[in-house]
């Protein structure tokens, strides 16, 4: 059998590795006020200490989590096999609350925690008492912070979109792909190459703006800009543009994103090559077996599910919705193909509580938006989709997919990100007639739905049944498809499709559309956008 990934080592983080070489358990601890701290970093972040030390765990804890992997494969591991996230007894009796958990993982099948193998499966915890998830960021509250007016809000607009076919193989670069999507969305704005001074994309993109410009025949760029953190930057990148066009900075801006993610470079493989060793932040998850980003939304949906008692059937109903909105969708790669509860719960494991038909598609194509001023936009021939709002936000411990060091797996900055939404738009979720929920993974959807405040905490469950987020019920979501049905283009696809719900051009129309809130990609830092009409 092929040896785990081996972990990179620094100065921060040898005594951990070094530890584990000598069967120990290392946790790190501010030498001023002994918190504790996993992963360990440079600086205590409660005090902002540069010193500290470590004591050695007895291993002993509390399961908080546990994901069960069948695929795909992970090098040094046979499937299936189990992680589980442990919240070690030092926490507890020594740990500071409100300082960060100190968590370990141990992998079962390596005989490496205090789980008894012939139970088959490890019995999670009680909640912890502390909590880091509000109460869904509903209409009027607060967002920690008194903000004053957005420059950008209610005066910007979007007024092209574009999209390649989204396929398997589309046997172009990238490069085509970005500008292909480009070319069609000034086509649908009415404006030419020569109006665009400002670009935006992903810094995953690997197309360069001055190549792009290039290509286009663009004479001159006032404005580039590129957003972090995968996913999450979508609707960033229509932040960035605003800010730009309001701020005068640009007239005419283009956020893109193109890739050939099928055909290319996959993202639902086991991340990394695995040829030297695994770099932070992943190398404290992949050569313990979890090295996927299945597996590491698993690890939060089985919390979720200890929590507040939903159901893999809860999470097939969001793949459900979204596959009958793909179905009657002639762009949508699962056009003419719905599914069923029963097709969803018999879908294969990918690693368990998550199904195949719980994990998105996997797409190459690109998408374009073209965003400007709304006082330019309203001589453009189409109607505008005015930016009513658009936010980032990242939280307290936050990670890459992985925040499992919070006091609560959740998604908190969300929460952050819905907040500014409805105080930047002077609204609440009930103003929304249709969302756009960013669906690489479905239980992320029902978390969303809570940190939105469409619902409660742990009502999303309910919310979801009886056709409340399909076309007709209380609110339809993702009509497009979704990244599940329709293609996996980071989220831009998403974008595009609330202007095209805010026009009444989509092919799957919500009745009297007045706003429309669009998220970007989740377990990351990540941003969202609320769309309107224009109302003079």
């Amino acid at each position: 059998m092929a040896r785990p990934p081996r972990p990179s080592w620094d100065r921060d983080s040898a005594f951990f590795w070094e530890g584990l070489e000598q069967g120990e358990l290392r946790v790190q601890r501010c030498a001023a006020c002994s918190a504790l701290r996993h992963p360990p970093g440079p600086m205590c972040p409660g005090c902002q200490s540069l010193d500290w030390d470590w004591i050695v765990s007895t291993g002993r804890g509390e399961v908080t989590s546990f994901v069960v992997h069948h695929h795909p494969p992970v090098p040094g591991f046979t499937p299936p096999f189990v992680v589980a996230l442990v919240e070690i007894e030092e926490d507890a009796l020594g740990g500071e609350p409100g300082r960060g958990r100190a968590r370990g993982r141990r992998d079962r099948a390596r005989g490496r925690d205090r789980v008894p193998a012939d139970r088959g499966r490890p019995r999670l915890g009680a909640p912890p008492l502390a909590t880091s998830l509000g109460d869904g960021g509903r209409a009027g509250d607060g967002v920690g912070r008194r903000l004053t007016a957005v420059s950008f809000a209610g005066r910007t607009a979007i007024v092209g979109i574009g999209a390649t076919e989204f396929s398997k193989r589309s046997g172009r670069t990238p490069l085509q792909l970005a500008l292909e999507a480009i070319r069609d969305a000034l086509d649908d704005s009415g404006l030419a190459p020569s109006d665009v001074d400002g670009l935006v994309t992903f810094t995953m993109e690997e197309n360069e703006e001055i190549d792009v410009a290039r290509g286009l025949g663009t004479e001159e760029l006032r404005f580039f800009s590129r957003v972090h953190y995968g996913g999450g930057a979508a609707c960033g990148t229509v932040q960035q543009a605003a800010l730009a066009v309001a701020a005068g900075v640009a007239e005419v801006v283009v956020c893109y994103r193109a890739f050939n993610e099928r055909s290319g470079r996959r993202f639902g493989r086991a991340q990394s090559g695995f040829a030297g060793p695994v770099e932070r932040p992943t190398n404290w998850y992949i050569p313990f077996g979890l090295a996927t980003p299945a597996a590491w939304v698993a690890m939060f949906a089985r919390r979720y599910m200890h929590l507040y008692g939903a159901t893999s059937e809860d999470f097939g109903r969001v793949a459900v919705a979204d596959r009958k909105h793909a179905a009657t969708n002639p762009k949508a790669w699962f056009h003419g193909k719905p599914i069923t509860l029963e097709e969803h719960q018999a879908s294969r494991w990918i690693c368990e509580p998550l199904h195949l038909l719980d994990c998105c598609q996997e797409s190459d194509g690109g998408v374009a938006l073209v965003v400007t001023t709304l006082e330019r936009a309203r001589d453009l021939a189409k109607p505008p989709a005015v930016i009513r709002a658009a936010a980032q936000g990242a939280c307290h411990d936050q990670q890459m997919m992985t925040s499992y060091y919070r006091p609560e797996l959740g998604l908190p900055e969300m929460g952050l990100v819905g907040r500014q939404l409805w105080q930047q738009a002077g609204m609440g979720p009930a103003d929304c007639q249709t969302a756009i929920l960013y669906d690489h993974f479905t239980p992320f959807v029902l978390m969303q739905l809570e940190e939105l405040g469409f619902c409660g905490r742990g009502e999303a469950r309910d919310f979801v049944a009886d056709g409340r987020i399909e076309l007709g019920g209380e609110l339809p979501i993702n009509t497009h498809g979704g990244q599940l049905g329709e293609a996996y283009i980071h989220g831009m696809n998403g974008i595009a499709e609330a202007v095209r719900q805010i026009r009444g051009t989509a092919v799957n129309p919500v009745p009297d559309v007045q706003h429309v809130a669009v998220t970007a990609g989740t377990g990351v830092p990540t941003s969202g956008v609320v769309l309107g009409g224009d109302v003079r």
